[in-house]
Order: C-alpha cells, then structure tokens, then sequence
C-alpha cells in the first residue's frame, strides 16, 4: 500500500514538473541553436550629470520582435536597482514596438541611456546588466538572452 502511494505522488510530481521543465528545456536549446542576436558588444559609454548612455551594437538574424527588456543597475556599493532605459535621441522609453526585421549581413547600432538614482554619483561604479526576452516557437516559451553589461567606472571629482 505504502510502495503504491509512493509511486503515485512520484507519477503526479512528474506529471506536474513535465510542462515547466519542457518549456525551460525548449527555451535554452531554442536560444543556444537559434538565437536571435549574435555578435552583440557595447559601445561609447558616456556619463553626463546623472544619464548614463551607450551604443549596443549588434547582428539580429532572426526577425522577432523583443516582448520585454529587464534592466538591473548595480553600484559600487552593491545596491541593485531596477530602471527604464530610454532611447537617446528620442528619449522614448524602451518599448515592445514589434519590429521584426532581420539582416545578418550588417550590424545595428542603437542608443540607449537611463537615468542613474541620486546615489550614484560621479565617483560610484555602475553596472547595467539587461536581458532581452522574445516570444519562442509558437509562443510556448520565453528566450531570455542577455545583452553584454554596460560598465561605467566611477571618476572621483578633482579636489
């Protein structure tokens, strides 16, 4: 009775973790054999007063539109801060705007910059780390990339 209990909670809990772990493995081996973005750098890291910009350079070669981009700032001090990224030149924040154009033969240079919290000053270190999600085969899944960190080192101010 005992050993046919166990092998039914052991048969739901399988049955129950089967979708969720399908749908991660789905996701990782989507992203690794198929991704969307390759080639991706940072570029031109600029500080002016409390905007932090840069260019995010990089090959889209599959034409899917991005669903939601995570934005992580981390200071010197190890504060973590969630924040919206802004396009530079338009200063429109980031948005889902279901452009699914792709061209592996050239590379994107896009802008971006966000607004650093009173905190981090001139002289503190900071860390942007975002991550890019699209929609995957047949919108069963979620592929999260990440996009490479942007790094601004700290200038103390001259005495």
């Amino acid at each position: 009775m005992i050993q046919s209990a166990r092998r039914a909670g052991y048969a739901i809990l399988i049955v129950l973790l089967t979708p969720s772990a399908a749908r991660d493995i789905g996701a990782f081996l989507e992203g690794r054999l198929a991704p969307v973005r390759i080639e991706q750098s940072i570029a031109e890291i600029e500080r002016h007063g409390q905007a932090l910009c840069w260019a995010w350079i990089n090959t889209k070669v599959r034409p899917l539109p991005a669903t939601d981009l995570d934005v992580r700032l981390f200071d010197s001090t190890g504060e973590v801060s969630l924040l919206a990224v802004y396009e530079r030149s338009t200063h429109k924040p980031w948005r889902r705007t279901g452009a699914v154009s792709a061209d592996p033969t050239r590379p994107r240079r896009q802008r971006y910059c966000l607004d650093l919290p009173p905190w981090v000053g001139p002289g503190v270190t900071a860390r942007v780390e975002q991550t890019i999600s699209y929609d995957g085969l047949w919108g069963l899944w979620t592929i999260k990339a990440r996009i490479p960190d942007v790094i601004a080192f700290g200038v103390d101010p001259p005495p």
